[in-house]
């Protein structure tokens, strides 16, 4: 993971490097109304929307978290930056501010955040904080949005060992997903990712899949679990 001192700079990312930054989207002690002041209208109108006070925090918190650090590469105030959304409503950079075409992916789950970033390629991240609700769900999830090997493969597993296997397969699915640009409307039609969820070589794992080379790798994080998928175009490495 890059640190506040070594990570901000598009430089690099030149070498075909992606950075993972993680928020914590649950801390004491920060200004949310300061937040909420980076934002653009259409963020702040969204946030408004939230029923529950605690979503609505989450929300202001990573959107303005996740502009001091695109700020910081695109050398920038925070609120200055604009976006795009493509035909699934991902975000991407405005492009009369993106001439580097620096891409970037967000996610979060609870208090969690995670925002990848690279340059030139799609990239596609996403975070899961396995609640006990989520742990007890987790078979009918299966059932409905994975491939049949990829259950069977679930099931053959000992309880414990399945439901760890589950949130690997599935932010990797999602993550794969987001890279596409098309979110969970393609989840179906996703391919099956259940041997690299079983990788623990703690390395990326190519997959080609629609004419394109993917670069799939889960990710520790602490009580999460993650994934980052990358269009391969030469070396690569997660930082």
């Amino acid at each position: 993971m890059p640190t506040a001192d070594d990570a901000c700079s598009w430089r690099g990312l030149l070498g075909g490097g992606v950075h993972v930054w993680t928020m914590d989207l649950g801390a004491d002690r920060i200004d949310d109304a300061r937040h909420l002041a980076l934002l653009d209208l259409e963020e702040q109108e969204r946030a408004a929307r939230f029923a529950f006070p605690v979503h609505r925090q989450r929300f202001i918190r990573r959107h303005a978290i996740g502009r001091r650090i695109l700020a910081r590469y695109l050398d920038c105030a925070p609120e200055e930056i604009r976006f795009a959304y493509g035909d699934y409503d991902k975000p991407c950079l405005a492009p009369t501010q993106n001439q580097r075409c620096l891409q970037f992916s967000a996610s979060s789950s609870e208090d969690v955040g995670c925002l990848a970033v690279t340059l030139n390629r799609a990239v596609g991240v996403d975070v899961e904080v396995p609640t006990k609700a989520k742990r007890e769900a987790w078979r009918s999830v299966a059932e409905t949005a994975f491939h049949r090997d990829e259950v069977a493969a679930l099931l053959r597993l000992p309880a414990e060992r399945a439901g760890e296997m589950f949130f690997r397969l599935w932010t990797l699915k999602e993550a794969y997903c987001k890279a596409l640009g098309t979110g969970l409307q393609s989840l179906e039609q996703a391919p099956s990712l259940h041997q690299i969820a079983a990788d623990d070589s703690g390395g990326a794992c190519p997959l080609s899949h629609l004419g394109r080379t993917w670069l799939c790798q889960s990710l520790a994080l602490p009580n999460s679990g993650a994934a980052l998928v990358v269009e391969q175009r030469g070396p690569s490495a997660a930082s």
